[in-house]
Parts: C-alpha cells; structure tokens; sequence
C-alpha cells in the first residue's frame, strides 16, 4: 500500500454481473490493503445527497492518507423504480460520478473502472474525459488509456474494464 506521500489509486466497481460479483470477491481476498467502500444502494434511494456526501468522505480520508479504495455498489439488483430499474441505475451511476469527481481532487495514481456504463460515465462525467491515449491492453478487452491534459487527473492511467471480461481472478 502506498505511504502518505505518495497516492494510492481508486478502483470503482459500479458492474453487478455475476462475473464481477465473484472477481469483486477475489479482489476482496487478495487485496487486504485495500480500502473497500460499498455503496449500499438502498441506504442511498433512501437517504439521497447526505449518504453521497459520507461516502465521498470516507474515500477522501483514505486517498489523503495515501491508502488506495475500492468503491462499489451493494450486489443486489433493485429495480423497483417502475422503469426497469433505469431511474435507479442512473441514480447509482451518478452517485458513484459523484463520488469519483471529489476524489479527484486527492490525485489518486490511477483509476480503473469496472462496468461498462460506469467506466464511460466515470471518464465522461467524473473525470470530465474528452481526449485519451490508449496505451494498450492491461489483459484482453481490458484497455489502458494515459488521460488528456482536459480532465480532473491529467496524464493519469485510467483502465475501462467492462464488466463481464475476464475470468474470476
């Protein structure tokens, strides 16, 4: 895990497939230094902007002091909104935009974003991505990209890793 003076990084799991619900487990197995965040999707449709803000605060003190987090949404699939769970689902996504786009202040290292939806909302939305170098692939269908000088974290490493790639590890 990184030290105080040097910043840890930021995965944001936002995805609820059953493959990245396992590769979520395996990541909560080999990762001990991690900080995991969960976004407990009930909790926020009941108690909206108030639970964005004590997530987001609880990812800054970790990024401040250097630690790296793993923020992710509750495994249960809620859709409940009359709409498919559209209305939800946006809701989810842009609280975990929110979420990205304060803790970019703190400079996290890297970003890796897993979902589909989410790694363009996060690029797009939090991170206000216009521009990107691919530097290549981390593992197939897995690209890096070096971001453009436009966004919150300028030549910084972001990888989109959809959400039903991979195998569980």
């Amino acid at each position: 895990s990184p030290g105080a003076s040097s910043p840890g990084g930021l995965v944001v799991v936002g995805s609820y497939v059953g493959k990245t619900t396992a590769q979520l487990e395996t990541l909560k197995a080999r990762c001990a230094w991690l900080d995991f965040v969960e976004v407990d999707v009930g909790e926020l449709l009941r108690e909206g902007d108030a639970y964005v803000r004590a997530v987001a605060t609880r990812v800054d003190v970790s990024l401040e002091s250097g630690g790296s987090v793993a923020l992710y949404t509750s495994r249960a699939k809620v859709q409940d909104d009359g709409a498919g769970g559209l209305v939800i689902g946006e809701t989810v996504n842009g609280a975990l935009c929110d979420v990205v786009a304060r803790a970019a202040a703190r400079k996290p290292a890297f970003v890796v974003a897993k979902g589909g939806i989410t790694s363009n909302d996060v690029a797009v939305r939090a991170l206000g991505v216009e521009r990107a170098e691919v530097l290549g692939q981390v593992v197939p269908g897995v690209p890096a990209w070096r971001l453009g000088g436009e966004t919150r974290l300028p030549g910084s490493a972001y990888v989109v890793f959809p959400g039903n790639v991979g195998d569980d590890g």
